[in-house]
């Protein structure tokens, strides 16, 4: 059986040109496109998602380590070096009687730069953390793999960002938009690696106490 509709792509939705209402599809249906205007519409590369994009370059060590020092913070730790994987993982869509979602992925981030803590006045150390809040610097990376989950791994891309929120919801935004919105803080998501357990965001404060201070080492 097949079914034609007049369609226009608008604001990244179809919409019938008839009705005016968003066109709306289930996961797996086959399309037949029919583009009646110039190929030089179509984008080759998602213009938003483009590693050469001047947002989404990495930084040189030294031009990264000028501008941290610039900013003024009081002390800076590094937390992964360039070239590290740190992981998250979502889970999308409404829950089933056994309280489990339709969706749960975990892709793997590539760091870019290097990833800094900082902080602006003392910072004590009180047991495992630092009394003062220190702040997580944004880093440029890249979401290169997925892992495991339900998605077709046929149908992955890379998805690069200026930083670790930007990548998390870029992802978010790209796979499971239909689902409602990401959450607001990557770092309750963060893994150290694949299948980790227990409280990763507290194992990465942790790694504070043993991070160089020193810019560029990668370690």
């Amino acid at each position: 059986m097949h079914s034609y509709l007049n369609a226009i792509y608008k604001y990244g939705h179809l919409y019938d040109r008839e009705t005016g209402k968003r066109i709306l599809l289930k996961d797996d249906v086959e399309l037949a496109v029919v583009i009646q205007s110039r190929l030089d519409d179509i984008y080759l590369i998602d213009p938003k998602n483009d590693p050469n994009d001047e947002g989404n370059k990495p930084r040189s060590v030294e031009e990264l380590s000028t501008q941290v020092y610039s900013e003024g913070f009081d002390e800076v730790r590094q937390l992964k070096g360039r070239g590290e994987y740190l992981y998250f993982v979502i889970k999308a869509g409404d829950k089933n009687e056994q309280g489990r979602r339709p969706y749960e992925c975990c892709f793997r981030v590539q760091l870019l730069e290097e990833l800094y803590m900082v902080w602006k006045g003392p910072s004590t150390l009180d047991g495992d953390f630092y009394s003062s809040e220190g702040r997580t610097r944004s880093c440029s990376c890249v979401v290169d793999k997925l892992e495991y989950g339900e998605l077709e791994t046929r149908y992955f891309e890379p998805v690069y960002g200026s930083s670790l929120s930007d990548v998390y919801t870029l992802t978010y935004e790209m796979y499971f938009a239909r689902y409602g919105r990401s959450g607001p803080n990557i770092y309750k998501h963060l893994l150290l690696y694949v299948r980790q357990h227990g409280h990763p965001f507290m194992q990465i404060r942790r790694r504070i106490l043993s991070a160089s201070i020193n810019f560029g080492n990668g370690q």
